[in-house]
């Protein structure tokens, strides 16, 4: 126990260190920089914002200095809240020897199978609505702001889009092969995020598919380990315990932005008001009348968001808080027209239901 009470401490003197660090070069050089960045001055920035903001060159003229300043600080301060709750659950789990159970979850070859034809299915229906988004958007390609990497792609012409999806498809029948199936689903699921970074080039993101592509993406470990064991009956499904945890963690970062932009304005009833009255619908019109609901609303909703990632060390509060996910996803469409229904964001939940427990040994 001295160790592990010395190695606590060590853990805590390095991320405390680290975080003075970061603040202090934030405070004390760089929030100089992008204000002189800002005023039209030569800066290394230049490099950074055309690569990962193109956009910045025109927003700057529509936002003041301080609307970057505040941008820039919810990065910083969400990884010094992130390195501090990665360093809380560490420092809890040791006591418990937490992370020698915490990945020994498994499942069997058929439930995988399941999985990819649920995931294959949810894609397969959103590719018709797609297919014609680019044909349509191919004949407005002016428009296209490409980034990242995509800067050095054209936009691909109504061909190529025809072509594109056909590969999918054959890239989905392929993943079911018993050897190297995963990495047909591998370049089937690279190819989405590629349409997706198309579908988006053109100023408005769509956070619809989120959860649902970071689970695609990761399931090509699994995948990979029921094709190394289809044989036995049970499978190591680390790759299924990493879904959850990085879905878990999305919502974390949607509550911390929420906080971190709006601070404690996110609980007037002003908030609430504005999200309905922007995407107006006979009931969301109705509750904002009321200020106690459109509060209570914003409360509940940060406070479900925040706690979601309870989910993955007590199982005993996975359907409470799976369902409420379910009904917050439903009322937010029902409220402002937002998400769609049935929506991608609870419809992954089914990856909590898919593990097998092991026979007591």
């Amino acid at each position: 126990m001295p160790n592990a009470s010395h190695k606590t401490w060590k853990i805590i003197a390095l991320i405390t260190s680290i975080d003075v660090v970061l603040i202090g070069v934030y405070y004390g050089y760089l929030e100089t920089e992008i204000l002189n960045f800002y005023a039209g001055k030569e800066s290394w920035l230049a490099w950074i914002t055309e690569l990962l903001y193109p956009r910045f060159s025109v927003e700057k003229y529509r936002f003041s200095a301080d609307f970057f300043l505040q941008k820039t600080e919810q990065i910083l301060y969400r990884v010094v809240i992130g390195s501090w709750i990665v360093a809380l659950i560490y420092i809890s789990s040791q006591k418990k020897k937490f992370f020698e159970n915490f990945w020994q979850i498994s499942t069997t070859y058929h439930r995988v199978r399941f999985l990819q034809l649920f995931l294959i299915a949810g894609w397969l229906y959103e590719s018709f609505t797609w297919y014609q988004s680019l044909l349509r958007l191919s004949q407005a390609s002016v428009f296209y702001e490409a980034h990242l990497l995509f800067r050095w792609l054209a936009f691909p012409s109504q061909e190529a889009i025809f072509y594109g999806f056909a590969l999918l498809y054959a890239l989905w029948l392929l993943s079911f092969l018993p050897k190297y199936g995963s990495i047909f689903w591998l370049l089937a699921t690279l190819e989405i995020i590629c349409l997706q970074a198309f579908l988006y080039g053109f100023g408005k993101l769509d956070h619809t598919y989120a959860t649902w592509t970071y689970t695609s993406l990761l399931f090509t470990f699994l995948l990979r380990e029921a094709e190394k064991n289809k044989v036995a009956p049970i499978i190591h499904a680390w790759a299924l315990k990493l879904m959850q945890v990085v879905v878990a963690c999305v919502y974390l970062q949607v509550a911390l932005e929420k906080l971190l932009i709006s601070g404690v304005e996110w609980f007037l009833p002003s908030t609430m008001q504005t999200h309905l009255l922007t995407h107006p619908t006979a009931l969301g019109l109705w509750i904002a009348q009321y200020p106690f609901l459109c509060s209570l609303l914003s409360t509940l909703a940060i406070l479900w968001q925040l706690s979601f990632v309870c989910i993955l060390f007590f199982p005993s509060l996975k359907i409470p808080i799976l369902l409420t996910g379910v009904l917050f996803h439903t009322f937010t469409f029902i409220l402002m027209n937002v998400g769609g229904f049935p929506s991608y964001w609870f419809l992954i939940y089914v990856i909590w239901f898919l593990e097998k427990k092991l026979p007591e040994s």
